[in-house]
This record gives C-alpha cells, structure tokens and sequence, in this order.
C-alpha cells in the first residue's frame, strides 16, 4: 500500500475516498476485489504503517458495504484472527451487515475517515438549537438521524421527536449556503457526504 507515488495535493482521504470506496459502492462484482486486494494487502505485511492504513481501509470498506455473501465468512474470519485495534471494529460492521445488509449511499466523509484513522470510537459534533443554544454529541460511523434527535430530546426533556427535524448544511465563513432536512433512518456520515458532493457541484456550477 506504498507503491503508488501521488501528487501532495491528493489526501488520503481522497484515495480512499475515490478511488476504491465510491467503485466498491457503485459496482458489486468489483467490490470482492476489492476486498481480497485489501486483505492480500494485510496478510503478513511486515510494514506496520502500511498496514495500518490497510486497516483503515478495510474498516471504512465494511462500514459502507459487505462482499459477497460467499466472501463474507471468509473477510469475517480474517478479521476474527487479527489482533489489530480496528479487526474488532471490521468484524463488528460485517456482522451487522450480514444481519441488516445494505449499502450506505455515500462514502465516508473526511470526519469519519479521521475519526477511524485515529482509531478513535467516536467523534463529537455540535448541533445547534433554535434558541442558539448549543448540543455537543459523539456520533459513529453508526449514527442515525434518529439517534442525534433521540439523545436531544432527552438532554432537553421533550415529551416527543416527532415535531423536530435535524438540518445538517454547508457553511461557507459563516454563511449558510444550503442544507438539508434528514430522514430518521439515515447515517449521519452520509448525510455530511451528501453535503459535501452538493457543495462541490455547486461550486462547479
């Protein structure tokens, strides 16, 4: 996972992101490549930096898609014999994909990308209230919509969610450009990805 030479200007995030997550997402059969070139990758590799982003990898992969049904016990398996930090992070995600199955719609955003490379549980994010009041909460690569609304709602004793929406939007020195109004069922990360893309096409534009 160090022989490609890249420009400085390309981030991880961006390979990452790119390069092998958005293929993975979009195309199923390249997908199980994609995941066997990962875990050639992390067989007995000897280079810890390497294979540390190998693993970031692999974890972002499975929080955004599983193989196959018949890859899946084996990348199960793989991740069960590890003894890395984030194997138990992996083998977590692709048990619950096999029991919820599914693809996220977006790739990571660049706070997940972050938060798992810094092999870190959670991150914290702010939500700011009607009355300017402000919300800090620790939100995963897990994290739904419903649950940032829930835990509001109990911080703030609300009888009910069911009146309130959570806005998520981009935010350009201080001036809100646009944003959106999220289902209950959808990721939090992936809902920052949608902004982020719309954000872009709208620059391009």
């Amino acid at each position: 996972m160090t022989n490609l030479v890249i420009n400085d200007e390309v981030t991880n995030y961006n390979l990452c992101s790119d390069w092998i997550l958005t293929p993975a997402r979009r195309n199923k059969y390249l997908r199980d490549e994609i995941y066997c070139q990962i875990i050639k990758q992390l067989t007995t590799n000897p280079d810890q930096s390497s294979a540390n982003r190998g693993w970031v990898l692999l974890a972002l992969l499975t929080s955004l898609t599983a193989p196959s049904k018949e890859l899946l016990d084996e990348c199960l398996l793989f991740c069960e014999g590890s003894s890395h930090p984030l194997a138990r992070e992996c083998e977590k995600n692709l048990k619950r994909k096999r029991t919820r199955g599914g693809c996220r719609l977006y790739t990571c955003h660049y706070l997940e990308h972050e938060m798992v490379s810094r092999q870190q549980p959670n991150i914290r994010v702010q939500v700011y209230l009607p009355n300017q009041s402000v919300q800090t909460l620790e939100v995963n690569s897990h994290t739904q919509v419903f649950d940032m609304k829930r835990e509001v709602a109990v911080r703030l004793h609300l009888k009910s969610i069911n009146e309130y929406s959570i806005f998520l939007s981009s935010n350009d020195k201080g001036t809100v450009r646009f944003g959106y109004q999220e289902p209950h069922g959808t990721k939090i990360f992936s809902s920052y990805k949608k902004v982020e893309l719309s954000s872009c096409t709208r620059e391009q534009g």
